[in-house]
Order: structure tokens, then sequence, then C-alpha cells
């Protein structure tokens, strides 16, 4: 017996045609590998989407999409309704020069948590 095909490999067969895209996202709250798979099921299971692979160590999600069929900011906006908090990371020419800009997020964490610290 065939098995089923997963829903967004459906929307890609449906699709042909349409040019594939890659988005990273920036993906917070994330504390286990348990994390790590819900994170790439909520990710999978958007149509057009054909392949989510998730970092815990870099806090990074890597999305490979159909243009047209979904969104980098929807998926983005979802993660974090689903309580782990995201952002589509801007392209190196956008992101600007400051060293801040290309912190990691727990770089970022880290940076933020010492000046908290100084000042107190």
């Amino acid at each position: 017996m065939p098995k089923s095909i997963p829903t967004s490999a459906k929307t890609t067969l449906n699709q042909p045609g349409l040019p594939v895209e890659t988005i990273t996202l920036d993906v917070t709250g994330m504390k286990c590998a348990g994390c790590v798979g819900v994170v790439e099921r909520q990710l999978s299971s958007n149509p057009g989407v054909s392949k989510a692979c998730v970092n815990l160590v870099t806090g990074v999600a890597v999305v490979e999409y159909q243009a047209g069929e979904v969104e980098p900011t929807v998926l983005a906006e979802r993660l974090t309704s689903k309580g782990f908090p995201s952002q589509p990371r801007l392209p190196e020419t956008e992101q600007g020069t400051k060293s801040q800009d290309r912190l990691t997020p727990a770089q970022r964490h880290q940076q933020e948590a010492r000046a908290y610290r100084q000042q107190l």
C-alpha cells in the first residue's frame, strides 16, 4: 500500500513551475530537541513549504518554499503564535554594517544581559 503524500508535498506537486525560494528565520524559545521537532512540523505543515530544517544551537530555521504560496513573514507570525518568537532574517545587504546587526539571537541576548547587569 503506498504511503500518503504530506500536504506540503502535495502543494509542491500541484504547482509546477513556481520558483522555490529559501528563507532563514531566527527562532527563539527552543529549549530541546522536542522543540526543534515542533518547529519543523509547524513550518512543514504550511502549504507551499517543501522543507524545513531547524538548528537548536543557532536558533535558526531554513525553509524552502514555493514563491507565491506563502510569505516568510506569515511563517514567522505562525511560529510566534505557537510560542516560538520568530522573524525573517534580512539578507546581508539589508542588515547594515553595525556589529550588533550581525549577531545571532543568542549573542544579542548575552550582550543585552551583560549591559543590564552593568546597570545594576
